[in-house]
């Protein structure tokens, strides 16, 4: 398959809203550098204290629609998954589970901007099968 090959574009989530919710079985997961913004505008990859390059999982997934839509798990999505992970009993996200993400509240923060606080559900690829 050619570089360029893709011809549909890819959705990206968006969580405007509480009990906004994000469904799908996972088709991909590519670990990518977490971009650096400075008034609104992409100036290139984000770095720790040390230098390295902060790095997150895109997750791709493919709704009953047949949409496919990437999710990108900053912090607090990632802790949702991590969470839903743990209670799944299962020890990574694979292609083929099917993963719900929702935005569930806000946590106040001292800044003034409130943190998007997410719920996560995963159902292993074998668990999905066999409750068919």
């Amino acid at each position: 398959m050619g570089r360029f090959s893709r011809t549909t574009r890819l959705r990206t989530a968006r969580f405007p809203s509480v009990g906004t919710t994000i469904e799908g079985v996972v088709t991909s997961i590519v670990d990518v550098a977490v971009p650096d913004f400075v008034d609104g505008r992409i100036v290139g990859p984000k770095f720790d204290v040390s230098g390295t390059v902060q790095m997150q999982a895109d997750v791709t997934v493919i709704d009953t629609d047949g949409e496919e839509t990437v999710i990108h798990t900053g912090t607090g999505i990632a802790i949702a998954i991590a969470a839903a992970l743990k209670a799944a009993k299962a020890t990574d996200l694979h292609p083929g589970d099917t993963l719900t993400v929702s935005y569930v509240t806000d946590e106040d923060a001292d800044d003034g901007f409130a943190t998007k606080v997410y719920d996560a559900v995963v159902v292993p690829a074998k668990s999905a099968k066999s409750a068919k």
